[in-house]
C-alpha cells in the first residue's frame, strides 16, 4: 500500500524531529562539559571534576544550557536532509 506524499512528509518530519530530539538530549550533557573544560582549562582537574562542579553550582539543569538552539538547528538539519 502506497501512502500519499503528505502522510510520508509527516512521518518524515516526526521521525527527523524525534530523532534530532534524541541526540541532542543525550549528547548535550557532554557538550556542555566539553565546552566549559576548554574554556577555563585551569579550572577543572578533568571530567569528572567539571560535572561536579557543575552539578553543584548549578544543578542538574545546568547540563542542558543552550540546549534550544542546537535542539532547532539539529531537528531543522535532520527533517531537511530526510526529504
Amino acid at each position: 500500500m502506497k501512502s500519499s506524499p503528505a502522510i510520508q512528509a509527516a512521518i518524515d518530519l516526526t521521525a527527523g524531529a524525534a530523532g534530532g530530539t534524541a541526540c541532542v538530549l543525550t549528547g548535550q550533557p557532554f557538550d556542555t562539559l566539553k565546552v566549559k573544560m576548554q574554556t577555563f582549562p585551569d579550572l577543572y582537574r578533568g571530567l569528572t571534576d567539571c560535572c561536579l562542579k557543575t552539578y553543584s553550582q548549578v544543578g542538574f539543569r545546568g547540563f542542558y544550557k543552550g540546549t534550544s538552539p542546537a535542539l532547532i538547528a539539529n531537528i531543522a538539519a535532520r527533517t531537511r536532509s530526510s526529504s
